[in-house]
């Protein structure tokens, strides 16, 4: 496997996404942050990496529940190297999320896969008038302990998991005025790296 990004380097990597496009687009912004990511991963090697956009299942999963697809598999030559999945910050979905990484590193299908990244994003504001603003995603106690479990049982694999921050702020004028979704403005985006349990970051990945 030709992958350049080993455990040190990865979040570095990740610099080279095109985060100025993301802080610059307002509402939810899921098919762009998917764009974004597999952009960065196609550029890096023209040649032999690309993307499964709307990406494959791991496999049976119980009824209701999807069927485990991915938002894009990352490949390189012919195997799948990385699974991608963004989503936004509701507990019940970030479960399933971690449940499918976790099910596409356990399946015979997928030995090749080297990593998963995993990017989370506010949904919209809340509470009223002067307090009304984006509640933060808590990357340390709330999205990393659920996929830390995972990075233990399978240390050979890295875990990528990418938070934006955005704030709230009243526009009375203008096309981003229509609704409070386009009133949130992307701020930041951290990023951290797990290898066999061991968290490497936070750190800022669009500076």
């Amino acid at each position: 496997m030709e992958n350049k990004y080993t455990k040190p380097e990865f979040l570095n990597a990740l610099r080279g996404v095109r985060w100025k496009t993301a802080l610059r687009t307002y509402g939810n912004a899921h098919s762009t942050l998917i764009g974004l990511i597999v952009d960065w991963w196609i550029k890096q090697c023209p040649e032999k990496n690309f993307a499964l956009d709307g990406g494959p299942s791991f496999g049976h999963v119980p009824q209701g529940r999807g069927r485990g697809n991915c938002d894009a598999l990352l490949g390189q030559n012919d195997s799948a190297v990385g699974i991608l999945e963004v989503e936004g910050a509701i507990e019940e979905k970030l479960n399933w999320c971690a449940e499918k990484i976790r099910g596409f590193f356990g399946a015979n299908e997928y030995t090749s896969l080297q990593f998963a990244i995993l990017l989370v994003y506010p949904i919209a504001p809340s509470g009223r008038g002067k307090i009304r603003q984006v509640q933060p995603i808590d990357l340390e106690n709330r999205i990393l302990p659920l996929v830390k479990p995972i990075s233990k049982q399978y240390p050979d694999k890295e875990i990528i998991v990418i938070k934006i921050d955005k704030n709230f702020k009243r526009i009375n004028q203008g096309i981003r005025a229509r609704n409070d979704y386009y009133q949130c403005t992307p701020t930041a985006i951290w990023g951290a790296l797990l290898v066999g349990g061991k968290v490497k970051g936070p750190t800022r990945l669009d500076k």
